[in-house]
């Protein structure tokens, strides 16, 4: 009897640990760099997505706050090592101009793959946090304003606005010309 409810326990808990999966879940990274909290990963359906974060001391969820979510260029990339996004200043320089306003930085690489991670994670943090909805930001630079036109010409409705810096757009113009985001 004591192994039947052995064995139904050790099978809810990998029950349990896959639908956690499935929905996403954040293993925090251990290093801190600029104010982020480097290498952070969203075990996410499509893949881990590392990423960098800030979020303010302030925030303690009653109150909805900014998201901003920063894809860097050749730099700046996953296979460049932890904390590698660190070295362009967006995600640091952002931080001192709102206040309450939570600050990511994926490290991944650039292309579809990378979009669609950007939009997961876009989508994991308005799903897990009080995030404004009207106040969802995406910037690019280089090779991630590449990436960053591809998630708008598959979901410019996840972001208010969007800044593109140094780069060529490889995404669906008339996608984004839809949803009449700014860029």
């Amino acid at each position: 009897m004591k192994r039947i409810l052995l064995l139904l326990l050790l099978a809810a808990l990998c029950l349990s640990s896959a639908l956690a999966e499935e929905a996403g879940t954040v293993t925090p990274g251990t290093q801190t760099q600029r104010g982020f909290v480097n290498d952070n990963v969203l075990h996410a359906e499509i893949g881990d997505i590392h990423f960098s974060s800030y979020i303010p001391e302030s925030y303690d969820g009653s109150e909805p706050y900014a998201l901003f979510i920063t894809l860097l260029g050749w730099e700046g990339l996953y296979f460049q090592g932890v904390g590698a996004n660190m070295v362009e200043d967006f995600g640091p320089e952002a931080i001192g101009y709102v206040e309450d306003m939570i600050v990511l930085s994926p490290l991944n690489d650039w292309g579809e793959t990378s979009a669609d991670m950007a939009i997961a994670l876009t989508e994991y943090f308005l799903a897990n946090y009080n995030i404004d909805p009207q106040r969802v930001y995406l910037h690019g630079m280089s090779g991630g304003g590449e990436t960053a036109s591809l998630v708008l010409g598959k979901r410019p409705e996840l972001y208010t606005a969007c800044l593109v810096t140094s780069s060529q757009w490889d995404g669906d113009l008339q996608t984004l010309a839809e949803a009449r985001t700014p860029v």
